[in-house]
């Protein structure tokens, strides 16, 4: 086929004021920030400036294999009790405790403000979280968690739990409003659209669509989501995810954490990533303290 022969056609296309173009008459115009759009690209490349990637582990540490930045959907996976909530509070508190001046919004739908400060108690005094959760703390711990309190007391400022309604809307609206350099949604298929839909796997796409927006808009997104039953052993991949097209899609990297009963032994996988390599980190999850770290017995990333 002569390609060349087809040029004329597409350059004689006009837009009818539908949803076609046809053939005949001006080209079409631009759309109305498609130079606005150029021009940024333009100066930030220029000014050397890129969206910037929010620091949250110690430097050297494998942990800085996962990266969350403003301008990213950064999505993770997990079954049920394997640590995903925790895994997304310690990435989230570290960020704000690493960059002074970072504000998150916190859209959790089925666990309290206090359920989460409790956790993020835990790991930052060294108490165990049951102890925490039961309120039978001893005496002798008292010192470390008044310090603890002070340190989210600070944070807390920063630092915003969504309330109900738990919909994309009011996400939206708070993170416009906050001011949101994150914002952490924990879990995707809990989110409601005011058109929502009886197809899930439509109902993850706006979720997905309106996550975008938002890092579209120099923001950074972590959210959180369910995995099908593939998603529960060792060789888990990308298809893990539920409604698996819509959320990989849309997301630049996406993770899997993969865990073996109650082992603390937990897999970091990533499955996606638009900007770098994919692998596997070892980690150790302690639950008492509900804090991650990298497996000292792995010595260097995994590559798939």
């Amino acid at each position: 086929m002569n390609h060349l022969k087809t040029l004329p056609l597409i350059a004689e296309r006009k837009f009818d004021g539908g949803d076609r173009w046809k053939v005949g008459g001006d080209e079409p115009p631009p759309s109305p920030d498609g130079m606005e759009q150029f021009e940024k690209w333009a100066m930030d490349f220029l000014n050397r400036r890129r969206p910037a990637t929010f620091r949250w582990a110690p430097a050297g540490s494998r942990l800085e294999t996962f990266k969350v930045g403003a301008e990213a959907v950064v999505l993770v996976g997990a079954p049920p009790a394997t640590g995903k909530t925790a895994w997304a509070g310690q990435v989230y508190l570290d960020c704000m405790r690493v960059n002074e001046d970072m504000r998150v919004l916190v859209a959790n739908v089925e666990m309290s403000t206090g359920s989460l400060l409790d956790r993020h108690l835990a790991r930052l005094s060294g108490v165990g979280y049951g102890y925490i959760q039961e309120r039978n703390y001893s005496e002798s711990a008292k010192p470390r968690l008044m310090a603890a309190i002070e340190e989210l007391r600070e944070l807390k400022p920063r630092l915003e739990f969504l309330t109900p309604p738990f919909t994309i809307e009011h996400l939206a609206e708070r993170a416009v409003n906050f001011g949101a350099d994150l914002v952490v949604v924990d879990y995707c298929q809990r989110f409601d659209h005011e058109k929502r839909s009886s197809d899930q796997r439509a109902q993850a796409n706006r979720v997905m669509e309106a996550l975008r927006r938002l890092a579209d808009d120099e923001r950074g997104v972590l959210a959180i989501s369910a995995v099908n039953r593939g998603g529960y052993g060792k060789d888990a991949t990308i298809a893990a995810f539920r409604e698996s097209s819509e959320l990989e899609y849309g997301a630049d990297s996406a993770w899997l954490l993969i865990r073996d009963g109650d082992s603390p032994s937990v897999t970091l996988r990533c499955v996606k990533n638009r900007h770098g390599r994919i692998g596997d980190v070892q980690l150790l999850f302690d639950g008492s303290r509900q804090q991650f770290d990298a497996d000292p017995a792995e010595l260097e990333w995994i590559p798939q």
